[in-house]
Order: structure tokens, then sequence, then C-alpha cells
């Protein structure tokens, strides 16, 4: 369930996703929590927590985020600079 909820799909601009770089791994481990949830046995997931943001970190291969509000999701943008799928400022 919590997998799903960081799927980005028609729900009203919340969810996003980047294909990360080194700069991007390390900017997400600054400027989030780490949750306590063991690593995903497949894809090697990691959970953190931002600012009123879920994001789910795939082995270097993915970045997925969920914001509780479009502006959080903005935010973590800002913070973790690159090619967000769905980034059209």
């Amino acid at each position: 369930m919590l997998s799903e909820s960081v799927l980005v799909r028609a729900d009203g601009g919340l969810c996003d996703f980047l294909d990360p770089d080194d700069d991007s791994i390390e900017l997400l481990e600054k400027n989030a929590v780490p949750l306590p949830f063991p690593a995903g046995e497949e894809y090697g997931s990691r959970w953190f927590l931002g600012q009123d943001v879920l994001l789910r970190e795939d082995a270097g291969v993915a970045i997925l985020a969920r914001g509780r509000t479009t502006a959080d999701l903005a935010r973590v943008r800002d913070l973790i600079p690159g090619d967000w799928l769905n980034d059209y400022r």
C-alpha cells in the first residue's frame, strides 16, 4: 500500500519521479529523514520523510515522491533539483 502511494498517475499532481544521479541521492540523504523500514528485497528501496513529503529511493535508479500538497512537492523538487517527470514549472 505504501509503495502504491508514491506511484505517478492522475492524482492531481501530488506525485513525481526523478531519474537520479549521485548528487540527487546525496541531497535526498541530506534533506530527508530515513524511515526505519528494511530495504526492499526486489529493488533495494529505501524510504525517507521530508517536510510533508514521502520519498522512496530505489537503489539509485529512481526517486519517487508524494507531497501532501503541490507546494510540498514543489519544495522537494527545489531541494533535489533534476529532471522531475511532472515538473512543468
